[in-house]
């Protein structure tokens, strides 16, 4: 499964999950037969929710205003200074930053309580440089006028000429698509402008656009000419991303032929969820969220760590172990927990936080499946070998493991 699926914006109408537009793209070569979200580990690496926070700060840049969640009030960042002079934009800038840094934290705390809090994924040098890309992002994409903040709340929009507003939400029951644009501008000329907002690179190795992202477009202006009466005479689709503006074909005649593509799509609508398991595993199931419930990563990754040589463009296996508990020593903080692996190696995890253990301590004799840990040990004779000592809380911060996820038989 690709832990990053580039349709993923579109969600298909029922349990599954998978979407016509991913179908397109070859992303459906590992079906899920269903999606245990509950028991699923946090899908989103530091990288990604990196990519969510230069999102964030993005639009809220070019759009003159800062909303912080989907519900909150959105706020004129000309509130917040002085948006003509260098210094008053700097100050801005790094305002935004801070907001949509602590923004995340606070989602994360709610939602996520298992994860330590984003600063503490870089080491702190990694982190300054972090902070003050995101800056430097905001501070080129600042608009030079302030921007009236957009009203009505969430309050469904009217898909009708006149309608200038970011976060709209779109859909056609027809073609199963359901989406969120990032901006939509419906002028005098009923040609509608369609915006996307990326972080990130949005080229291929060959200087092209990504074909996810051009889909993604051209889905949301199926969609919207779709659900609008009258519907508008064209459409003008871009990605804006911190590389630049880039133009996506919105013509009349490709929205027709992808239209009549997804409409031959074959996906199994309807059916039901009822049972946990993948078909195929291998390197992309390296962020799988869904790994601690898949057979066919376990058998993967026990196979795969007897022969995964160091190359270029490699990385090693997830930090991931289970076995039979052996013994557990328990700290102030911390436990230091002993385990017997299927290959009947000891391994030993120090430092596993008391917050998995809410309602007893693992105990011996035990089956414990343990992911998303931390090592200090490295490749051996060119080879990533199974480390045997693992933590999860360091003795530095940033050495500390950042989304483990403890489950037990019961």
């Amino acid at each position: 499964m690709n832990p990053a699926r580039d349709a993923a914006t579109f969600q298909v109408v029922d349990e599954l999950g998978i979407s016509r537009l991913g179908a397109l793209l070859g992303t459906g070569a590992c079906k899920r037969k269903a999606l245990d979200r509950h028991a699923a580990l946090p899908g989103k690496t530091p990288s990604a929710l990196l990519g969510t926070l230069r999102h964030w700060i993005l639009e809220a840049a070019i759009q003159g205003w800062w909303r912080a969640g989907r519900t909150a009030a959105p706020v004129s960042l000309a509130s917040w200074g002085d948006l003509e002079s260098n210094n008053g934009r700097r100050v801005i800038s790094s305002r935004l930053v801070e907001e949509a840094v602590e923004h995340m934290d606070r989602e994360l705390d709610q939602t996520e309580p298992w994860r330590a809090p984003l600063s503490r994924a870089w080491a702190p040098i990694a982190w300054h440089n972090v902070l003050t890309q995101l800056r430097s992002l905001a501070l080129a994409r600042l608009s030079l006028k302030p921007a009236p903040c957009p009203t009505g709340g969430g309050a469904p929009p009217n898909l009708v000429r006149g309608l200038k507003r970011p976060e709209v939400p779109l859909g056609s029951k027809s073609l199963h698509l359901r989406g969120a644009a990032d901006f939509v501008e419906w002028p005098e000329d009923d040609i509608v402008r369609i915006s996307d907002f990326k972080s990130g690179g949005v080229l291929d190795p060959e200087g092209q656009l990504k074909e996810g992202y051009i889909l993604q477009l051209q889905g949301y202006a199926l969609a919207l000419h779709d659900a609008a009466h009258p519907r508008p005479k064209g459409f003008r689709l871009e990605v804006v991303s911190d590389g630049g503006v880039f133009d996506v074909d919105g013509r009349t005649e490709t929205l027709d032929y992808l239209r009549r593509k997804l409409e031959n799509q074959k996906v199994p609508w309807g059916q039901q969820a009822v049972a946990v398991d993948y078909e195929t595993a291998g390197p992309s199931c390296m962020f799988c969220p869904q790994r601690p419930r898949c057979s066919s990563y376990t058998k993967y990754a026990e196979e795969a760590w007897e022969s995964n040589r160091v190359g270029v463009g490699q990385r090693p296996l997830p930090l991931d172990i289970w076995g039979v508990v052996e013994s557990v020593e328990e700290g102030p903080t911390t436990l230091h927990v002993r385990i017997r692996s299927p290959e009947g190696e000891r391994r030993l995890i120090a430092g596993l936080a008391h917050r998995h253990f809410l309602s007893r301590l693992c105990q011996v004799g035990e089956p414990i499946w343990i992911y998303g840990l931390q090592t200090l040990e490295g490749a051996r004779g060119g080879q990533f070998v199974h480390p045997l000592n693992f933590h999860e809380e360091g003795t530095k911060p940033w050495t500390s493991a950042w989304t483990t996820q403890v489950l037990l038989t019961k």
